[in-house]
């Protein structure tokens, strides 16, 4: 989201449901819930369905 316009933009993942590690729109996620960011920038994301926490790297 952009402080400054609030307009949301998809970093990874698309509207299909899945587990795939990818870039972009090919990575698919099932029910992303929590999201944090460490002090390096690197996100995580909590993928309820998929039991687990996905770590996405921006290049």
């Amino acid at each position: 989201m952009d402080g400054k316009t609030f307009q949301v933009s998809t970093f990874a993942g698309s509207n299909i449901a899945g587990f795939t590690n990818a870039v972009g729109e090919a990575a698919s996620f099932n029910v992303p819930e929590g999201v944090a960011v460490d002090k390096n920038g690197t996100v995580y994301v909590i993928d309820k369905k998929n039991n687990s926490v996905r770590k996405i790297i921006s290049e």
